[in-house]
């Protein structure tokens, strides 16, 4: 009787150390578990603020550069000099479509004159 006691005993210690460890376990890995939690918000809190400080970098350069290129007469005047450029390129352009036109036309009304006399 003793001896069935005893091993009862036993059994019950050995189930309750299983259920220590098995407890033991699931608290680390729920620890673990919050540690990586916070070492990817601590990464995704980085990378948010350094995106931030290059916008920020982005933006103040670009505010620089376009003060530069209100303030400085130089750019102004090459500016203004690249837009007249481009300006009488497009008006050469339609020159020589103008003048591609007029000869053109001149050809085709010889040439319908030249019809219209045979014809006759």
């Amino acid at each position: 009787m003793e001896d069935r006691a005893q091993t009862k005993r036993w059994v019950q210690q050995q189930h309750a150390q299983q259920q220590e460890l098995e407890m033991e376990r699931a608290i680390l890995e729920e620890k673990a578990i919050r540690e990586a939690q916070a070492k990817k918000e601590a990464q995704e809190t980085a990378l948010a603020a350094e995106l931030a400080r290059q916008k920020t970098l982005k933006m103040r350069d670009e505010k620089m550069r376009q003060r530069v290129r209100e303030e400085s007469e130089e750019i102004r005047q090459l500016r203004s000099q690249l837009e007249a450029a481009y300006t009488n390129r497009e008006r050469e352009k339609q020159g020589k479509g103008e003048l591609v036109k007029k000869i053109f036309l001149t050809k085709v009304q010889k040439l319908t004159k030249t019809l219209r006399l045979r014809i006759i």
